[in-house]
This record gives structure tokens, C-alpha cells and sequence, in this order.
């Protein structure tokens, strides 16, 4: 069982942490409107930190609006407070000069759904999206004679007006205006070498000052790439992507261990940024033909121990904005796939095709639970690891060198409060172990925890939350 122990915690000590003031980091503070900033923790938004937890979800995947608020509901049950959304520039704009945002194309209709649902949106309209590039559009195909997402002239009259009439759909729906979206990204997984100039293009649109654009605007780097962070078409708040088990059926036998430099990239690339996940992996596609495995392999691959032990290390690593693609696949209809893919995009998702709930979901609404009922979680820095040296005067966690366990130690400096993500030092291990944590707190008082139980177990692939507060001492 997952132990996340915020949950129980005294009922006094939660109620002080929030009324104590809060110190904004004023170095790294920076404002987009009236309702929106951020800083090198978390967004703040309205006046109020907030852990972005968020879950991928094309509604072009489920075209039947009506339909929409059955998965926002369920996404919002499970604790998110937020979704991340593909806009397909084939649907909406499928050849020169016509522009369609009726029926399920309709992005009021969504907007008007997550605001009624609780959810923000971070906004992914491309123009290109997918790897594949405009697949539907024959006629754009056809007209646009120079590479995509180059400056060239025929593709920037392509895209220019999509773009324009996204801003028209949207511009009234920033949290400026009290809509939900919060964010908008530009294109998708692209080099900066080859696309600065381009991106440079698309961010003079969004911010030119009759359009009334005011959210920031992101990318998501397919990997630890730097891109997009400083220079031509750098972004205003930066994101990486990571798929930890790949995208490659034949590995599905294989349980990769963690990447371990997450923190440190974040440190090195983007320390007065918040560290964003745009997309981490929630399952993978599956393609025709022999290699095809079926979603459901998929869903065992990334079950509910992969988002333990993946996700609460992306925690770890001091992540506050993080989207798990896909939250809810769907199907692709209407010729959409691309040709590797069939129509289903169920993904092995924590939500299925059918729209029925796995035990994915029931690990991620623990860790949704516990993200709700944890505002001190939201701003913690990262001190170190069982591995590493960790910050003097600090709540020091340690246990012997031959323990199974890996520890990480984050602390929320403004209410004390201190918290530590446990797992297997073998992060592949399927060993039932057991373990205690030697702590000093602020006080200098030396403690073992746990203070009744025996000891700490982990069965296997799984991680825990434990939390203590400077209250209790």
C-alpha cells in the first residue's frame, strides 16, 4: 500500500501552516497579468501557489462535447487541477482559408466545460503538434512548396492566420479574463538550431499588443536538450519532456531504472524557472503488424508501481508542473492516425478508450489527494539525497549505507515543514524492504522514524511520502 502521510496529518498544524505569510522569491518573481505569475517554484495563480497537476486529453479524440465533462469530472475527482490540450490545425483550419470551430472543434465549448469543471488548460495549438506534420491537409500539402516550421513565406501565410484565429478563440478565455487557460505552447519537440527564427515568428504574433495575449508561453523539449531557454525564440517558461519506458514494444519486458539527473538539469538549465514536465509518460502508442503489443501491455508497463515509483521521483527532483500523456486516450478518428498507428489512442491510459477507470487512476487520486490536502508541498527546495551532502541545519534524513532505501529530502523553508520520497535504492527491485530514517531536526533533536512501527517497508516498485513539521518539535 502507497503511504502518502500528509493525509493524516494533525488537523492544528495544517490550519498554521496557512496562515502564516508567505516570502515570494522576488529575484526570480515574474508577472504576466493581474492573475498570473510565477517564480522559481510553482505557478501562482489568482494569488495563490499552485502545483500544476495535469493530464493530457484531445478532445478531438472524443469528438461528442457532451461527452467532454464525463472525463473532466473524473480527471478532477482524481485530484488534477488542470489539462493539457493538442489543438489539430488539420480540423481547424483544413485548407486555405477556411476556419472551423464548430461541433467538436469548438474550443469555447471546452473552455466552457473546464471552467465548469474546476480545471485549468495549458493550450498546445502547434501549428504542428505531431511528429507528423499536417498529415490531413492534403491541399496544404499540395500549396506549401518550402520545409514546415521554417520561416519560409509559404508557410508562414499557412500558419499565420490559424494562429490568429486561435488567439481570437482564446483571448477572452486567459484567466486574465477569468477563463482557464493558463499557458500556451508553441509548436511541439522542436530543435532550437533549426526552429529559433521560426518560433521568434509565432511569439511576435501571440504578444503583439492588439491581441491581448497575456499568459506565458512554453515548449516542451524532447529530452534534457536546453532548448528554447535563452536566445532566438527562447520561451517564457521552459518544460521537458521524458518517457522513461520508451515508446518501443519490444521493451516491454524491461523495467528501465530512473533518470537520475533531473534536479541537476533543472539547476544547470532553468533554476529561475519552475521545473515543468509538458509531457511525461502515462503509456505509449501502439502501432500495426507484428510488433503490435496492445494497449493493455502498455497499461502494465506503466501501471499503477511505474506512476509510484516515476512520478513521485519526478517529484523528487522538485517538479511542481507536471502533464502525464495521455490521462485518457481515445480514438482517432476521421484519418487522423498517423499510418504507424491504428485509429485507437487508448495509450494504456489511466482512463480508457471506453472511457472506464483502471487502477492507474486509483494510484494517481492518492497522489491527486495528497497534492490537495499538501499546500506546503508547493514550495520546497530541494536539499539532497541519501547519496548526496545534504544542507547544514537542515531536517537530515540518514540510514545506513547497506539500506535498500534512496532517500530524497525537500523542505519548505517559510513553515518548516520537511518531506521525504522513498524508494528502493534498486529502483527495478521487486524485494519486499524495510528500513528506519535517522532524522536531527531544526531543533537538534535526533529521532527514528517511523515512532511506532517497526520500520518504513517498500514492496517492490513503489515510493513513499513521508512529512514532518517543525510544529510537532
Amino acid at each position: 500500500m502507497k503511504f502518502y502521510s500528509p493525509i493524516i496529518l494533525p488537523l492544528w498544524a495544517w490550519i498554521f501552516s496557512l496562515v502564516l505569510p508567505e516570502t515570494l522569491s522576488q529575484s526570480s518573481l515574474k508577472t504576466f497579468n493581474a492573475d498570473l505569475q510565477f517564480d522559481n517554484y510553482t505557478l501562482i495563480l489568482k494569488g495563490q501557489r499552485v502545483f500544476l497537476h495535469s493530464g493530457e486529453f484531445h478532445t478531438f479524440r472524443l469528438p461528442v462535447p457532451s461527452l467532454w465533462p464525463d472525463i473532466l469530472d473524473k480527471m478532477k475527482a482524481a485530484g488534477f487541477n488542470a489539462i493539457s490540450v493538442y489543438v489539430h490545425m488539420g480540423l481547424v483550419n483544413p485548407s486555405p482559408g477556411v476556419m472551423d470551430f464548430d461541433g467538436f472543434r469548438s474550443l469555447s465549448a471546452l473552455y466552457e466545460a473546464a471552467r465548469l469543471a474546476g480545471l485549468w488548460i495549458v493550450l498546445r495549438p502547434g501549428p504542428v503538434c505531431f511528429f507528423y506534420p499536417l498529415h490531413s491537409q492534403i491541399e496544404y500539402i499540395m500549396y506549401i512548396k518550402s520545409e514546415l516550421r521554417t520561416t519560409a513565406a509559404d508557410w508562414n501565410a499557412a500558419w499565420t492566420p490559424y494562429i490568429q484565429a486561435i488567439i481570437a478563440q482564446t483571448n477572452q478565455s486567459q484567466i486574465s479574463n477569468g477563463g482557464p487557460v493558463i499557458a500556451i505552447q508553441i509548436d511541439n519537440e522542436y530543435d532550437q538550431e533549426e526552429g529559433g527564427p521560426y518560433f521568434a515568428e509565432i511569439e511576435a504574433l501571440y504578444r503583439n499588443p492588439n491581441y491581448g495575449i497575456n499568459v506565458p508561453l512554453t515548449h516542451n523539449d524532447p529530452g534534457m536538450l536546453d532548448g528554447f531557454i535563452n536566445g532566438t525564440g527562447a520561451v517564457d517558461l521552459y518544460g521537458m519532456d521524458a518517457y522513461p519506458q520508451g515508446l518501443d514494444p519490444s521493451n516491454l519486458s524491461i523495467w528501465n531504472p530512473i533518470e537520475m539527473g533531473y534536479h541537476t538539469y533543472h539547476e544547470e538549465a532553468n533554476p529561475l524557472q519552475p521545473w515543468y514536465s509538458p509531457e511525461f509518460q502515462s503509456g505509449a502508442f501502439d502501432g500495426w503488424g507484428p510488433d503490435s503489443t496492445g494497449y493493455e501491455d502498455w497499461r502494465a508497463v506503466t501501471d499503477a508501481d511505474f506512476e509510484s515509483v516515476f512520478y513521485l521521483h519526478t517529484w523528487a527532483s522538485n517538479a511542481k508542473l507536471v502533464n502525464y500523456y495521455m490521462l485518457f486516450g481515445g480514438t482517432s478518428w476521421g484519418a487522423l492516425p498517423y499510418p504507424y498507428v491504428y485509429t485507437s489512442y487508448d495509450y494504456g491510459a489511466a482512463i480508457t478508450e471506453a472511457r472506464m477507470l483502471t487502477e492507474k487512476y486509483t494510484e494517481l487520486k492518492l497522489q491527486g489527494m495528497f497534492l490537495r490536502s499538501s499546500p506546503e508541498f508547493y514550495k520546497t527546495d530541494w536539499i539532497g539525497t541519501t547519496s548526496s551532502n545534504l544542507t547544514e541545519g537542515a531536517i537530515v534524513p540518514s540510514i545506513p549505507s547497506s539500506s535498500p532505501a534512496f532517500v530524497t529530502f525537500l523542505k519548505n523553508f517559510d513553515v518548516g515543514a520537511g518531506f521525504w520520497i522513498v524508494r528502493q535504492n534498486d529502483s527495478t527491485s521487486l524485494a519486499l524492504s524495510s528500513f528506519k530514517l535517522n532524522i536531527t531536526t531544526a531543533a537538534n533533536q535526533r529521532l527514528t522514524i517511523p515512532l511506532v512501527a517497526s520500520s518504513i517497508s517498500l514492496d517492490g516498485r513503489e515510493s513513499n511520502i513521508r512529512k514532518t513539521s517543525k510544529f510537532k518539535f
